[in-house]
Parts: structure tokens; C-alpha cells; sequence
């Protein structure tokens, strides 16, 4: 092994392991918006772990959620069901979920994704997001491509000059 290779065993010069990048680096600025931000799936696991990420420092402070689901709520009725579902959430995490919106409506219906653009691009004036989406489809499989085909017809899938980024995801178990 030539001096250039590196491995997993200490270093025979210092006796130390080379050291490995962090896990988590900061994320950009950016709005997630979570389908069915209302439902079992975004309670018990996606609002504990941005939690977990905003207080360990991951979460940029332009970081926004915008919840959407047919649940008929106001913003400060997903900001209470947030902090409902994470109580564990410490001062980072409070600070964010007060910036919070909430949508109302069908995952289809023009309504609700007009409501979604007015938010998203308050996001980037208030909160910096610069464009930067990403989108978490927490909802029954029947909807994924309602969802996908309104995000493409209402242009909410398309990047922002400058860089910025778009990602749809979805979370089901199979």
C-alpha cells in the first residue's frame, strides 16, 4: 500500500483515525410542503424528525412548512396540531412552526393549489426559500399522481432561475 491510500485503521504516524465529514450539514433555505400534513403518517413520524433536525441545527432559519390535506384547519390549528405531535420539540423547532400555513382543500382542485403558490411565494419573500421546494406526498397511493399532475399544471414543479431546486417525494410502505 502506497503513503497516498488511506484506510480504516488508525494512522501508524499520529495513532488517530482520519477524520470523517459530519452527517448532518445544514440544509438551505427551503419550503416543504406535506401532503396530508393532517394524517397519522406526518404525526407520528415526519413532524418528530424535523424536529429532531431543526434542534440539532440542520434546519436553516428560512425553513417553512405549508401543510395541505382535506382537513378543514386554520394555520393556528396546524401550528397546535404540530406542536401537539411534538412535544419534545425544543426552542429551534418553536421557532419555525410559528411561520407555518396550512391549506385546506382537494389534492386536485385548482383552489387549493392557487392557495399553495400564494403561500410558497411568501415563503421566498418573507422567509428566503429563493424557490427552493420540496414536496412530501403523505398520502394514500390512489393519490401520488392527482398530486403530481396538479403540481405540473399549476407550475409548482418547475425551478426558479438562479438555482434553486424542486423534489417530489412520496412515503408509503409497500
Amino acid at each position: 500500500m502506497t503513503a497516498d491510500q488511506s484506510t480504516d485503521t488508525p494512522s501508524q504516524a499520529t495513532g488517530k483515525r482520519p477524520s470523517l465529514p459530519p452527517v448532518l450539514t445544514k440544509a438551505p433555505p427551503a419550503a416543504l410542503v406535506i401532503f396530508g400534513a393532517s394524517g397519522d403518517l406526518a404525526a407520528r413520524k415526519i413532524l418528530p424528525a424535523l424536529a429532531r433536525l431543526a434542534d440539532r441545527g440542520v434546519l436553516d432559519d428560512g425553513f417553512t412548512m405549508i401543510g395541505v390535506a382535506r382537513t378543514e384547519w386554520s394555520d393556528e390549528e396546524f401550528r397546535t396540531h404540530v406542536a401537539e405531535s411534538t412535544p419534545d420539540g425544543g426552542p429551534k423547532w418553536k421557532a419555525l412552526v410559528g411561520r407555518f400555513k396550512y391549506v385546506a382543500g382537494e389534492y386536485d382542485h385548482p383552489d387549493t393549489f392557487s392557495q399553495l403558490k400564494d403561500h410558497l411565494d411568501e415563503a421566498d419573500r418573507m422567509d428566503g426559500t429563493a424557490g427552493n421546494r420540496l414536496y412530501y406526498l403523505a398520502t394514500i397511493p390512489s393519490v401520488f399522481g392527482l398530486v403530481a399532475q396538479a403540481l405540473a399544471d399549476h407550475a409548482c414543479i418547475h425551478p426558479a432561475e438562479g438555482g434553486s431546486f424542486v423534489r417530489v417525494g412520496v412515503e408509503k410502505p409497500y
